[in-house]
């Protein structure tokens, strides 16, 4: 879901997805080009959140997890060509097991 937001006082707007991506590798592709697109069509700043289902880094793995480096790369590919930046986690960094 996007949503362009616009602060009347400053003038000030930004656009904010917000994402709930599938589990499987080959269907987040579309959610790849989709936020590519975005990032062409939308020249301001923008806001990403939500659950993506992939991480952006290996450490952000728990052990007994499967570890896809394509799932990774494809991620940290969309982030880099939309000059997105993740902000810092603080605390528990893993706040799901999957059991």
């Amino acid at each position: 879901m996007h949503v362009a937001l616009t602060n009347d006082a400053s003038f000030f707007s930004f656009c904010a997805t917000f994402v709930y991506a599938k589990c499987v590798r080959e269907d987040r592709q579309s959610l790849w080009s989709c936020l590519r697109q975005l990032d062409v069509n939308y020249l301001g700043p923008k806001l990403w959140g939500g659950d993506f289902n992939v991480v952006a880094k290996p450490k952000e793995y728990i052990e007994y997890a499967t570890l896809d480096s394509r799932t990774i790369m494809d991620f940290t590919s969309c982030i880099q060509d939309c000059c997105m930046m993740e902000l810092p986690f603080f605390e528990n960094t893993f706040t799901w097991t999957g059991t």
